[in-house]
């Protein structure tokens, strides 16, 4: 008979879903969900980011993945953050406006690097497994939470845990966030 395998890490309800599209569907499941660590720090200014990863390299995460939800943004960051401690050269840029090439060759050179950032719009939030990114930054409130599920999912592929750090840019921001990350932990998607 005809075997059928739906993959998926971000479907609010496996059974439903898999009732109505399969005939007697049998779900498995990787085991528990990662602890997800998060952290929101008030400033979305260049500073902030830049003080902020470089304590965090300080203390050990040698690995950031940050997401910025316009690609103006990601290439201002990483212009910002170029040759500058503790990334120096290490830093990179990923958006949908970059060649296939281009993009891929980044995607290649952030997966070797030992220590790196990489910039990215939601290009980089489905279907990629660099798997020791130690931390996952968000520049500014994911669209959904389904969004931020996928983004935040980047990290932390190896261990147990994976670390996250929110920028707000306001009390608002800080809400929002505050309250997506709650409802991600929960389980409900608002679809």
């Amino acid at each position: 008979p005809l075997q059928v395998v739906a993959a998926s890490a971000t479907v609010p309800d496996p059974v439903g879903l898999a009732s109505r599209y399969l005939d007697e569907p049998k779900i498995v499941t990787a085991g528990q969900r990662r602890r997800m660590l998060a952290r929101i720090v008030r400033g979305r200014d260049v500073d902030t980011i830049r003080d902020t990863l470089t304590c965090l390299a300080r203390a050990g995460t040698r690995k950031v993945l940050v997401f910025c939800n316009a690609r103006n943004e990601v290439e201002r960051l990483a212009h910002e953050l170029t040759g500058r401690p503790p990334f120096r050269h290490a830093v990179f840029a990923h958006h949908g406006s970059l060649a296939r090439n281009s993009r891929l060759q980044t995607e290649q050179r952030f997966l070797h690097a030992p220590t790196a950032v990489c910039f990215a719009t939601c290009t980089l939030e489905l279907v990629i497994d660099i798997g020791d990114v130690d931390l996952v930054a968000l520049t500014s409130v994911p669209p959904d939470v389904a969004a931020l599920m996928q983004r935040t999912g980047r990290g932390g592929r190896r261990t147990a845990a994976n670390h996250v750090v929110c920028f707000a840019a306001s009390a608002f921001e800080e809400s929002v966030f505050r309250t997506m990350l709650s409802a991600q932990k929960r389980g409900l998607w608002f679809e």
